[in-house]
């Protein structure tokens, strides 16, 4: 976790530093994916909600490169399969500037680590616990300034990771669009 720790202190110096960009996020209806030695069962999950806390560390003539941390709300999985949410969600991102007109539009790539968490709806009635471990998570979309300081973003994302239960390892992957309006400060 100290990687976490460095990451907080970048953030913060961003923050004084007047480069601070929050997003409000809808995570659009997704797939929640559960598999096993080949086999996967898929799940829709139904809409959520996040908020991300990014920072364009270094900001050359059409580039952008920054650091950011994202807060999921749980969401429901349909037919009853508890709530899901991923945490600890740490990345980097890659802007590129593709339009320099009245609202620039950038490329966006966002690259980082997640873990998954359940409820006790999600995670069942099991005698033995559910032990989490994180994965890769990634995404590609862009940027629509609708001004100097306010943005629309579209992205699609892909968080990765695991469960081991009754020495069972399962992956799971999860997937959605994220349509977020971000503040620049």
């Amino acid at each position: 976790m100290q990687y976490l720790k460095h990451l907080r202190t970048i953030l913060l110096i961003g923050i004084v530093q007047g480069q601070t960009i929050i997003i409000l996020s809808t995570n659009t209806d997704g797939n929640h994916e559960l598999s096993y030695q080949g086999e996967s069962v898929d799940f829709d999950a139904e809409t959520g909600f996040s908020v991300s806390l990014e920072n364009d560390l270094i900001k050359e003539e059409g580039l952008k490169i920054g650091l950011g941390m994202e807060y999921m709300f749980k969401r429901d999985l349909k037919d009853n399969m508890g709530k899901i949410k991923f945490e600890s969600i740490v990345y980097g991102t890659i802007k590129i500037l593709l339009s320099s007109n009245a609202n620039p539009i950038y490329a966006k790539v966002r690259v980082g680590h997640a873990s998954p968490k359940g409820d006790d709806g999600y995670e069942g009635d099991t005698l033995f616990p559910v032990i989490y471990k994180g994965g890769m998570l990634y995404g590609f979309g862009g940027e629509v300034y609708l001004n100097q300081s306010n943005f629309v973003e579209l992205m699609f994302l892909n968080y990765k990771g695991g469960a081991f239960v009754n020495n069972v390892d399962l992956d799971i992957k999860h997937t959605h669009l994220n349509v977020g309006v971000g503040f620049t400060f």
